[in-house]
C-alpha cells in the first residue's frame, strides 16, 4: 500500500487494506486514493508492510493498520485499527518511520526509538523482547535521520512479492539477473528503486540466491 499528504496534510492511502493500513475505517482494498479517518492533519506519513504512521506538528504520533507486533505503539499487541490511534508516549517525534513489523522515531533532541517486533534485535534496546511502546535505542547518540528496513534486514530475494517493497515506498522500477551457474551461485541483479516521495532515484547491485 501507498499513503500521501496533501498541501494541507490531509493523509490519503490506496492499496491492500486487510489490516486496515489505509485507515479509512474499513479493511476494503482501494485501487485509487481514500482519506485517512479522521480530521487530523500532518507534516509526515510512512507505510510499512501493514500499518503506517504519520507525525503531528505538536510532535505527537498517530499509526494505524496491523499491531500483531506491538507496532502501532499502543501499548498493547494484537489486533488491528482501521483508523489512527495514538502512540502512547508523552514524547515529542521529529521523524517517524514505519517498517515490516516495528516503528521507529526521533524526538526532537534526535534521540532514536522504537516499537514493534524485535525478535532479531531490530528495537536496538539490547534485547530481543518486543515492545509495544516506544523505547530508546541503546546508546546516548544525537542522530539526525534514521530509517528502517523490513524483517529480512532490507535485503530482496528472488521471488519475493514485490508489493512488499513497494509497501515501503521503494517502487522497483526494473529487475535483470543473470543466471546463477555451477561457477556463479549466485545471480547479480541490477534493481532500479525510485522513491518518488524523496525524489531519490537509486540504482543498486545486489547478490541474490539463485
Amino acid at each position: 500500500h501507498n499513503c500521501a499528504l496533501t498541501r494541507e496534510g490531509a493523509a490519503w492511502c490506496w492499496g491492500q487494506n486487510d489490516e486496515g493500513q489505509l485507515g479509512d475505517g474499513t479493511f476494503v482494498i482501494r485501487d485509487r486514493p481514500v482519506p485517512v479517518a479522521g480530521a487530523l492533519r500532518f507534516t509526515a506519513v510512512s507505510a510499512g508492510h501493514a500499518h503506517s504512521c504519520a507525525l503531528v506538528a505538536d510532535g505527537t504520533v498517530w499509526c494505524w493498520g496491523d499491531n500483531g507486533r506491538g507496532q502501532l505503539g499502543s501499548g498493547a499487541a494484537g489486533g488491528k485499527s482501521a483508523v489512527p490511534i495514538r502512540v502512547s508516549t508523552d514524547l515529542r517525534f521529529a521523524r517517524v518511520v514505519a517498517g515490516y513489523y516495528q516503528t521507529c522515531g526521533l524526538d526532537t533532541d534526535g534521540r532514536a526509538y522504537c516499537w514493534g517486533q524485535n525478535d532479531e534485535g531490530q528495537i536496538g534496546d539490547g534485547t530481543m523482547e518486543q515492545r509495544s511502546t516506544p523505547v530508546t535505542v541503546s546508546g546516548d547518540h544525537r542522530f539526525s535521520d534514521l530509517d528502517t528496513g523490513d524483517r529480512f534486514g532490507g535485503r530482496l530475494r528472488i521471488g519475493q512479492r514485490f508489493d512488499e517493497v513497494s509497501s515501503m515506498a521503494i517502487r522497483v522500477t526494473s529487475r535483470s539477473c543473470s543466471e546463477p551457474s555451477a561457477k556463479r551461485p549466485l545471480a547479480a541483479c541490477d534493481i532500479d528503486r525510485q522513491d518518488r516521495a524523496a525524489g531519490l532515484h537509486l540504482r543498486a547491485r545486489q547478490r541474490m540466491l539463485g
